[in-house]
């Protein structure tokens, strides 16, 4: 197992396997902001197994695992090797795709002893009409470093981060200083927040928690519709949602998504308890 050097790197890697011209599927998507961190705190590892590339995500609990492969069947066998190899570890690999992909590869994971520890579906808003701010939600102010860097210490509090894919506070502070993290105080304490990402066309989702003490008096409702205001000059709202969360899908529902055929099965093979 080698340690990441570059992104360049892991693109080398990704035409290594297209130019075998065999087929290529992965559940690998770069991002180079937060890339760039793990590689800079030495936590991103990579390991060829035949026409497979495993890429790895380390931390104390637990490694998050991609795949890059040429097919199915060579990613099975691989996936044997690699429970057998690493059985000491905690692997966590995302399934990501429609309903039919998922379907075709969650036999080959669940074969190789994972199991699924969660499941999530992607909900869609289009923005035809804009969100109008109002004056319970301007309220709501954009965190500041040091905001940002307790709202994700409350994200490791109270959210299971090895379902909700939780930023380290490096990718954290650059979002705050997008002014993309909400946060609702009390007595100058955060009631509750909200992060998203944004680009040109789209923007997504990320996390939204009020904390215990606060919930009951319509702080999460103020924030997401402060969410949605900054959200109106991108064309779509994307949110991925536990699917056991009724009362999240039921909101997202209210505020006008509706769920796309697409599906994030998170597979392990060491299950544990979640966080209630």
């Amino acid at each position: 197992m080698n340690a990441l050097s570059s992104l360049e790197e892991i693109f080398e890697i990704t035409s290594t396997i297209r130019n075998k011209e065999r087929g290529f599927i992965t559940n690998f998507y770069p991002e180079a902001l937060r890339h760039s961190i793990w590689i800079k705190k030495k936590s991103f590892f990579y390991d060829w197994n035949g026409d497979t590339c495993f890429l790895f995500r380390k931390n104390e609990r637990y490694w998050n695992a991609f795949y890059l492969s040429t097919s199915i069947e060579e990613l099975g066998r691989a996936l044997s090797e690699l429970n057998q190899e690493c059985s000491d570890a905690s692997l966590i690999f995302d399934i990501v795709g429609r309903q039919e992909t998922c379907d075709t590869l969650l036999p080959v994971f669940q074969a190789n002893g994972f199991c699924q520890e969660s499941s999530l579906a992607r909900y869609i808003r289009i923005n035809s009409i804009p969100f109008e701010n109002d004056q319970e939600a301007e309220r709501v102010q954009r965190a500041t470093i040091e905001q940002a860097r307790e709202a994700n210490r409350l994200l490791h509090q109270y959210m299971d981060e090895r379902v909700e894919q939780i930023p380290d506070i490096e990718e954290y502070e650059e979002w705050a200083k997008l002014g993309h993290i909400l946060v609702y105080l009390v007595d100058d304490k955060i009631a509750g927040f909200f992060d998203y990402e944004k680009n040109k066309s789209t923007t997504m989702t990320r996390h939204w928690l009020v904390l215990p003490e606060f919930r009951g008096q319509h702080i999460g409702a103020i924030l997401y519709r402060r969410f949605l205001y900054e959200a109106n000059d991108t064309k779509r709202i994307l949110s991925w949602i536990i699917q056991s969360n009724e009362i999240s899908i039921k909101n997202h529902i209210h505020y006008g998504f509706k769920r796309e055929n697409l599906f994030d099965y998170i597979m392990t093979n060491k299950k544990t308890t979640n966080k209630s």
